[in-house]
């Protein structure tokens, strides 16, 4: 693999994890929106979501 290949790479998967992650993003906003639960526990559970913690 080429130099040249491995920085193409890369770049196409920090867009494809950037992408994947507002896409994640503006679905639970958009599923939240429409939730009657506290903004303190939608933030909250968002939080956890992201940092992956159970």
């Amino acid at each position: 693999m080429k130099a040249g290949e491995i920085v193409r790479n890369f770049i196409n998967s920090a867009v494809t994890r950037a992408t994947q992650r507002t896409q994640r993003f503006v679905r639970w906003v958009r599923v939240r929106i429409y939730k009657r639960a506290p903004w303190c526990e939608s933030v909250a559970r968002l939080r956890k979501l992201w940092t992956l913690q159970t």
